[in-house]
Order: structure tokens, then C-alpha cells, then sequence
């Protein structure tokens, strides 16, 4: 199936979700700087971030415009925006996009409930600006996520060759050209057909999956 005819409809559902994120993420901005009560305290200014990240991860996906395709072994996820033309600048928004932002600000959100409710000896050291202090793991997961989609499930030239077929005659792209990020967790021998484990790409997927559970049990 030539799914390259369907793409003018995916992107005017994303420009749709884009308008939609900036208007209600504007609008709850709006309502916590204006309308809440002092009472919320702290979480005034979580919420806040939530909002304000939300709002720019929606600038990230709309000039990004992702697409995700898996054939075998291989997940990736692939621009499709006018900056496909710019390799740099389109391998960084799209290591960015993959970066579920919202996993860390609900981990964040949910460990300030969690002081709230069983350890309210503790909120005296996340006050005011020390509040900064529990953003931190969450930081570091996302630099650390960051790093294993730009440098470890970047593209190659034997993903490019792989995926070769099916971005042309599905999406009408180049897989040579376009930025992308994605695991390809083995390759085939030509001759034995025996797998070949790929060291960095499951480098990759096992620290995300990490970062996945640590955000699950907060």
C-alpha cells in the first residue's frame, strides 16, 4: 500500500492536534497564573512546567511532523516536515520527539503527590526555589535519552539499505537522506543467515527501557 497518498491527511491532523495543544495549554496557563489558590502551594509551579512543556513539545512535533514505520528488527522514527532537508537540524528534533517528555514530568508530579500525601516532612526541602531540586531526575533522564537516540539509534548505512523499499514505496522517501532515529536490534549474516547482534542499538533500547521502568515505579 502507498501510504505517501495518505500523508497530506496525517499532516492536517497534526497541524489540527498542534492548534488544539497551544490553545488548551494556553489556556490552563492562563488559569494557574491567574486562578489558583494559594492553598496548592508548590504544585502550582509544577503544573505550570507541565503545561509549558507540553506546549513546546507541540512547536517539536508539528515542525517535525513523525512518522514511525517498523519492518523485522528495526522500529524507527522518521521526519516528514519542509526541515527534512536539514540533516543536522533534523536528526536533533527528531532525537528530541522521541523523548517522551510528559514520562518525566508525570514521574516528577507523582513524587511531589507522594510527599503530600505520606511524606510531609519532606516538602520543607522543595520549597520556593528549592522546588528546582526534584526536576532532577527527571533532567538527567531526558539528556541521557536524548544522547542514546542521537548517538546510538541514529541512522546508518545498513538501516538506510534496509529500510530502503519500504520508505520509498510506502512514504515516497529517501531513507539515505532523511533524518531519522531508530533500533535495528540484529542484522543477517549474507552468507549463514546467522544473527548479528547490534551492540549499540541495543545499548539504546536497553537504557530507554530503563528509563521506562524507573519513570513506572515512581
Amino acid at each position: 500500500m502507498q501510504t505517501y497518498y495518505l500523508l497530506p491527511f496525517i499532516h492536517v491532523l497534526q497541524y489540527i492536534s498542534f492548534i488544539l495543544s497551544q490553545l488548551t495549554n494556553g489556556f490552563l496557563i492562563f488559569q494557574i497564573l491567574t486562578k489558583t489558590e494559594k492553598i496548592i502551594g508548590s504544585y502550582k509551579y509544577l503544573m505550570l512546567s507541565f503545561a509549558i512543556c507540553s506546549s513546546l513539545y507541540g512547536w517539536i512535533d508539528v515542525l517535525v511532523q513523525p512518522l514511525m514505520h517498523v519492518k523485522g528488527p528495526i522500529y524507527v522514527v522518521f521526519m516528514t516536515s519542509f526541515l527534512k532537508t536539514a540533516p543536522f537540524i533534523g536528526k536533533i528534533l527528531v532525537s528530541t520527539v522521541v523523548r517522551l517528555h510528559s514520562l518525566s514530568l508525570l514521574a516528577t508530579q507523582f513524587l511531589y503527590r507522594y510527599f503530600v500525601l505520606c511524606r510531609q516532612s519532606l516538602l520543607k526541602y522543595f520549597e520556593n526555589l528549592k522546588l528546582l531540586l526534584i526536576f532532577i531526575p527527571g533532567v538527567i533522564s531526558t539528556f541521557i535519552w536524548f544522547q542514546l537516540a542521537f548517538w546510538f539509534a541514529c541512522c546508518t548505512e545498513e538501516k538506510a539499505e534496509l529500510l530502503r523499499n519500504d520508505l520509498k514505496s510506502f512514504y515516497s522517501e529517501n531513507s539515505s537522506t532523511i533524518p531519522l532515529s531508530g533500533i535495528m536490534l540484529f542484522s543477517k549474516d549474507s552468507e549463514t543467515g546467522e544473527k548479528i547482534w547490534m551492540g549499540y542499538d541495543l545499548t539504546a533500547a536497553i537504557g530507554c527501557g530503563v528509563i521506562v521502568v524507573d519513570h513506572n515505579f515512581f
